[in-house]
């Protein structure tokens, strides 16, 4: 589902059950309010250097962050949120913080920038 397409229809013809369940979730997951959640959800799909989780990495991770209430894109947002956080700032709430740690194998997604071509301390 076309998350750009899902808001401009919103906008053209009003809401519909889809619309207010993905706004909805953005609202849970991250905190915001349903009108922070529209306008995040675009700028989101508008921005073409977004972190991009492919088909393959979502495969290999998926029945894990579904658990935690996520789908593709917003757990890409989710990535890119904790990326962006500065250290004397507090984590922002969601699913994945929330999670209490136990003994369980994990499953990370990293992304690496720039060039990987010598070891760097």
């Amino acid at each position: 589902m076309d998350m750009l397409a899902v808001l401009e229809g919103m906008a053209q013809i009003g809401s519909s059950p889809a619309v207010y369940a993905v706004v909805g979730r953005w609202m849970r997951l991250f905190g915001y309010t349903a009108a922070q959640a529209e306008r995040v959800i675009k700028v989101h799909f508008e921005d073409l250097s977004r972190v991009v989780i492919s088909d393959e990495q979502w495969a290999l991770m998926r029945n894990t962050v579904e658990a935690q209430g996520h789908d593709q894109e917003n757990y890409a947002h989710c990535l890119t949120r904790f990326a962006t956080i500065s250290p004397g700032r507090q984590q922002p709430r969601t699913a994945t913080s929330t999670v209490k740690k136990k003994n369980k194998a994990q499953e990370y997604l990293v992304y690496l920038e720039g060039s990987l071509t010598a070891a760097e301390i």
